[in-house]
């Protein structure tokens, strides 16, 4: 009878000793090495859209963004980065060099780009059906914006 109570201690010590070791083990709490600041908290990413220089495709490009940005004008933030140099080198902005920032206005859903004194968009080597595609795709992922339209030299492309 003894054996069985001693056997029976044993067993129970082994059974608390193993849930005791696993549980120190699933607690262990992991502490980087360097802390998040807040400006990479505030990042987000946005969708652009740049020309492939191999294929001549448009393609969509993640950027990351501080989102501070773009509380304060999130029109001029993403069009801005449309115009510059995408961050992957295997792709190029549609817009030529030298385009000019244009004027945004917001109004009830729809976005206005107006390229004032920008006739280097009316080229015949600058498809004008990819830029209101690129404008249209990249504002659009704002969800109060409705429709885009694009103004080049006063006409509406």
């Amino acid at each position: 009878m003894q054996k069985w109570i001693i056997l029976g201690v044993v067993v129970v010590l082994a059974i608390l000793t193993t849930v005791i070791v696993f549980n120190m083990e699933i607690e262990t709490e992991f502490v980087p090495e360097v802390e998040a600041s807040n400006e990479t908290l505030r990042k987000t990413n946005v969708s652009a859209y740049f020309k492939n220089k191999a294929s001549n495709v448009v393609e969509k490009e993640n950027v990351l963004l501080d989102s501070k940005n773009l509380i304060k004008d999130p029109y001029n933030e993403i069009v801005s980065i449309l115009i510059n140099k995408p961050e992957n080198e295997n792709l190029v902005s549609i817009f030529p060099d030298g385009t000019a920032m244009p004027e945004i206005y917001y109004e009830k859903g729809v976005v206005t780009v107006d390229f004032k004194e920008n006739s280097e968009l009316l080229k015949e080597e600058i498809s004008v059906d990819e830029i209101k595609q690129v404008l249209n795709d990249a504002l659009k992922q704002f969800t109060e914006v409705e429709n885009v339209v694009v103004i080049v030299d006063s006409k509406e492309l």
